[in-house]
């Protein structure tokens, strides 16, 4: 089983222990100057080079719509104890690097919600990001008696997904080095929902709604519940995962915790702070020696 690891300030721990919060930011103030470069029409001409017709417009449709929103997510990576993360991430190596259960997130909200996040490895060459786009491509659904007015909504959010997926993945290869993992979600995606395909009728509208209800008693993501807090680029939004959803459980959520090289945090401290919240992790010290 891979480890996905997050590096943080002990006061960003402090902060999603205290509050039992997990927090997905915008991920256009990442550190990448480039992200979230992908316009629609960069988007658009893949799907032109790769000839998919007839609904290939659609994401320019949506964009010039306004339906096009902006993932959140959280970055982890497969680096672990690593002094570039420690120093780039990890408060100057005063930090610590928390080590999630991805897989145990992903299906407990799947089995107790009915609600997946996304959760996968950045692209950083053009190969990665034309083989990311050509597999979504291939999920489509075949409209072989393609009517616009009774198929352009459920056509759309596909190509809702999909573009919010590449936005989201799509990275500069100067930073392929980091080995980054994003786990994240699309608020427009959920909001598209309810504002369009909710409006269709179908066999599967039942479901959507379902799937819609479940999504709002999750996450909050409507406009009115998006946050802004002081972070590392300065203000920046965020939509927060209340991990109290998972009840005794979240014990399984955290499962170690590394202090970084210089982290004068008191280890039984730690242990007292995460025990009193639910937490039993291992806890131990990087092995990095500064000089």
């Amino acid at each position: 089983m891979d480890k996905f690891f997050h590096y943080t300030s002990v006061k960003a721990l402090f902060g999603i222990i205290s509050n039992q919060e997990l927090w997905f930011s915008n991920l256009k103030n990442s550190n990448d100057p480039n992200e979230m470069y992908l316009t629609c029409e960069d988007y658009n001409q893949y799907l032109n080079n790769m000839n998919v017709n007839p609904y290939h417009g659609t994401p320019i449709i949506l964009d010039k719509n306004r339906l096009m929103g902006c993932p959140y997510g959280v970055s982890f990576t497969t680096l672990e104890d690593d002094l570039s993360q420690w120093e780039r991430y990890g408060d100057n190596r005063s930090g610590v690097c928390i080590v999630f259960d991805i897989e145990f997130i992903q299906r407990y909200l799947e089995e107790n919600y009915q609600f997946n996040f996304y959760f996968e490895p950045m692209k950083y060459t053009e190969t990665e990001k034309i083989t990311l786009i050509s597999e979504n491509i291939s999920k489509m659904p075949d409209y072989k008696n393609y009517k616009w007015e009774t198929h352009w909504p459920f056509c759309a959010l596909y190509y809702l997904i999909h573009y919010s997926e590449a936005r989201a993945l799509f990275k500069d290869e100067g930073f392929a080095k980091e080995k980054e993992f994003r786990l994240f979600f699309d608020p427009i995606e959920y909001k598209f929902y309810h504002d369009t395909l909710c409006l269709f009728q179908g066999s599967n509208v039942e479901s959507i709604k379902k799937s819609y209800q479940y999504t709002k008693d999750i996450i909050h993501f409507l406009e009115q519940d998006k946050k802004y807090a002081l972070m590392r680029n300065g203000i920046n939004s965020y939509f927060k995962l209340d991990l109290n959803l998972f009840g005794k459980d979240k014990v399984n959520l955290i499962k170690e915790i590394i202090l970084g090289p210089n982290c004068e945090q008191d280890e039984e401290e730690l242990k007292g702070f995460l025990s009193k919240h639910g937490y039993n992790p291992e806890i131990r010290k990087s092995k990095r020696k500064i000089r």
